[in-house]
């Protein structure tokens, strides 16, 4: 007779093994989710830009409709001044240039709604 094999206190059987996801599994699932998220980037940009883009239409033909040609021109030209006098640097791609450029639109779009 062989005696039974002994087990140290901390190792009792803790039941069937659950296998863990591979690394390169956890990887491969990042790399879907990352480039999900890409994709969400790219269009949430897209539209912000085309937002932007009808918001300077709309300003250009808003202006347009100010009864008088005095108000019409100084509006006009502080408008002018003020897009000019915006420091923007398109090539470093900074969240904070947007911002400004929508606060801008929006100060512009409330002062030509006063003067209409």
């Amino acid at each position: 007779m062989q005696p039974e094999p002994t087990q140290s206190p901390g190792s009792a059987k803790k039941g069937p093994r659950v296998s863990k996801p591979s690394t390169q599994a956890s990887v491969d699932e990042l790399q879907g989710r990352i480039q999900h998220f890409r994709r969400l980037v790219r269009e949430t940009a897209d539209h912000v830009v085309l937002a932007m883009e009808a918001a300077l239409l709309r300003l250009c033909e808003e202006a347009q409709t100010i009864d008088s040609a005095k108000r019409r021109r100084q509006f006009c030209q502080e408008a002018v001044r003020r897009l000019s006098d915006l420091k923007i640097k398109p090539n470093k791609g900074r969240l904070r240039d947007l911002r400004r450029i929508d606060a801008l639109l929006a100060e512009l779009a409330n002062e030509l709604a006063d003067l209409r």
